[in-house]
């Protein structure tokens, strides 16, 4: 076994003890970075809907690579324009790509690393939707941030409207044909949750969502309210970060967006103009904080220079995190670059501007470029 093989299995080692060590693949010699692409939706209104992909983010990150080097585009893209945020997924085992609306329009590009300009061949480009009648969708629900499994097999789409929210769970998206209509089916919720406006996946099989409020819990005479990080498995949440009335640790707030690497560390982030909140935008939490307790501070928390982040993405198994910022409900022309954010002693960011007229919805990187 290499060395960089034994220091992968010890990292992961310390990892499951609750050691705050990264195992994102130190193999490639890069730190856990080469090697990654990634995909932009571009939702603004002046043109068609458009996906930027940037084959190279190290290159994009030092500034010798600043153009896409392919672009996708078609009708079909332009049904999912109102993308929902973070409504953009890749299954990078499957070599696909999903996109999801606020109104529950679906679109999977396949062989997505090979595509480039107009998409209409049907074994390139399928459409479907979600709710086979309206009993299938929450009344003036919208739709919100996509997360995928690892294998591919499994769809997760965050649904919610002013008092109710859930997590369709999609088996076998990959199957679904053209003009197909996916019903309910089953879910992730829990009643007396609002405000479901995240999910994401983890290489260990564990789903984890963000509620922006909901029932109070009582434990031991405490009281515990507001927004809430679950955790859970395809079928149920068991465990819960929540704060407590008089000492809010965990410093959640409103329209979180959830990432996770293949190390233990689930990144949130916080859009602090809407909560009237302060500090860093992206809190980490650790895997293990889940089973210690309800209120939980965060592991550590950084990017204290963007007050409106909406939207972020991790490549699982490469160390990069990328983030995408909203005003009054629209998206804006930066992206977010963070560089090794599973370690706090070598993390480094960037900003990087697609120009004045993007309007950037969605994210997703794809670590086995």
């Amino acid at each position: 076994m290499t060395k960089s093989g034994i220091t992968l299995i010890l990292a992961c080692l310390l990892t499951s003890l609750g050691v705050t060590l990264g195992c994102v693949d130190p193999e490639d010699g890069g730190g856990g970075v080469s090697g990654t692409s990634l995909y932009v939706f571009d939702a603004s209104d002046h043109a068609s809907s458009r996906i930027l992909v940037y084959s190279d983010v190290s290159a994009l990150f030092d500034g010798s690579a600043v153009q896409p080097s392919r672009s996708m585009s078609g009708t079909k893209i332009d049904r999912v324009k109102n993308l929902a945020w973070g409504g953009m997924c890749l299954d990078a085992n499957g070599n696909r790509l999903y996109l999801v609306s606020e109104t529950g329009d679906v679109v999977r590009i396949d062989r997505v690393r090979a595509q480039n300009g107009n998409i209409s061949n049907p074994f390139d480009i399928v459409s479907f939707k979600l709710g086979a009648s309206d009993s299938d969708r929450l009344s003036n629900g919208k739709f919100g941030q996509i997360s995928i499994n690892p294998s591919g097999s499994v769809l997760y789409i965050t649904e919610a409207n002013s008092s109710d929210t859930r997590i369709w769970v999609i088996t076998s998206p990959g199957s679904q044909t053209e003009g197909s209509t996916v019903g309910r089916g089953e879910q992730l919720f829990t009643s007396g949750d609002k405000g479901g406006t995240s999910v994401a996946a983890a290489n260990d099989g564990s789903v984890y969502a963000y509620f922006d409020d909901g029932s109070s819990t009582f434990l031991q005479g405490v009281s515990y309210a507001g927004s809430r990080l679950r955790r859970g498995t395809s079928s149920e949440f068991q465990n819960m970060i929540i704060g407590s009335a008089s000492d809010n640790r965990t410093r959640l707030a409103r329209y979180g967006s959830l990432a996770v690497d293949n190390s233990n560390n689930i990144y949130l982030a916080r859009h602090l103009v809407d909560s009237s909140n302060s500090g860093d935008a992206i809190l980490v939490f650790r895997s293990g904080q889940f089973s210690q307790g309800l209120n939980q501070a965060p592991d550590r928390s950084f990017a204290s220079n963007i007050n409106n982040l909406r939207v972020i993405s991790h490549a699982v198994t490469r160390d990069w995190l990328v983030g995408a910022m909203s005003v009054a409900d629209s998206g804006l022309d930066s992206v977010w670059i963070w560089r090794s954010p599973s370690t706090a002693s070598s993390m480094s960011s960037k900003e990087y501007k697609l120009g004045s007229n993007a309007s950037i919805r969605g994210l997703a990187l794809d670590g086995r470029n």
